[in-house]
């Protein structure tokens, strides 16, 4: 199986490269990135988010992960184009690429996330619920209307809160109770929709093997938890010895308008993924933390 993957070096993209390699696959990644190891399985070649080179090769999938990551800079006017930007023009050259392939069984997957449903507070959220109207549902919907463009077999990947040791915002998550102090906003009863890093790696690769497999999915456990229980659970796990709850005005004051991603309830279920009969390796909360 030859393999285009773009915006493949985060933790994500390298633990889906690394179960393609060991599926045997063979793995072109373009990444904005000078210089990067390259192996047998793997050739890196560079590029600028706009256009995808020309390839001798033909490929059977085609992944873009690309897009300038969410939480890590203030939302001003200008980083927020370049959010836009970076994921529907990385989209847009894709698409472009896939749609002049000579292989028309070739399989696109492209990146997008639940945030795409908004703040909705409990109710149960599968692919068919509407988007929100938010800035980050209405950059989901931007993200995914350039996807659909495509003339192949097309995956949209709605990914939750991917739980790993390497990446995401676990170890986040943990640093800031080493202390011995676990905290969270409010009540605590936001939904909070997540994933093991092995499930959304094995259920991405589940999806591109099934040829009945296209359209939206989300990549979340069949069981979303509230955020005061998530947190409980690493309180089991960790020994911590405190719980403590915070008002919602910190987070606003510290993060201004990217608060909306810790303090947004989405209560997502894997609707189209558990009608494919996927079978999750860590379905349980408690299953997960103790694996990580």
């Amino acid at each position: 199986m030859k393999v285009l993957i773009a915006g493949g070096t985060g933790f994500i993209g390298t633990a889906l490269i690394e179960a393609l390699a060991n599926k045997g696959a063979n793995i072109t990644l373009l990444s904005r990135k000078a210089s990067i190891q390259t192996n047998s399985h793997i050739e890196t070649i560079k590029w600028d988010g706009m256009k995808v080179p020309a390839f001798d090769k033909v490929f059977d999938v085609a992944i873009n992960l690309s897009g300038a990551p969410i939480a890590s800079e203030k939302w001003t006017p200008k980083y927020k184009d370049l959010l836009i930007s970076s994921r529907v023009n990385s989209t847009k050259a894709m698409v472009e690429f896939v749609n002049n392939q000579v292989n028309k069984e070739l399989v696109f997957v492209n990146a997008s996330a639940i945030g795409i449903y908004g703040d909705r507070a409990d109710e149960v959220l599968d692919e068919n619920s509407s988007a929100g109207r938010d800035f980050v549902s209405q950059l989901g919907v931007k993200w995914e209307q350039e996807a659909s463009k495509a003339n192949v077999r097309t995956l949209m990947i709605r990914t939750g809160i991917v739980l790993s040791s390497k990446g995401g915002a676990l170890p986040s998550i943990l640093k800031s109770i080493q202390l011995g102090v676990a905290s969270y906003f409010g009540n605590g009863k936001q939904y909070f929709s997540w994933i093991h890093i092995d499930d959304l790696v094995g259920a991405m690769l589940f999806l591109i093997e099934n040829k009945d497999a296209k359209g939206a999915f989300n990549m979340v456990s069949p069981n979303p938890i509230f955020y005061k229980d998530f947190v409980k659970r690493i309180k089991a796990i960790k020994y911590i010895f405190f719980l403590l709850p915070l008002p919602f005005f910190i987070p606003k004051i510290l993060l201004g308008q990217r608060s909306f991603l810790i303090l947004q309830s989405q209560r997502v279920i894997p609707a189209k993924l558990t009608n494919l009969c996927y079978q999750f390796k860590f379905s349980t909360l408690i299953e997960a933390l103790k694996n990580i």
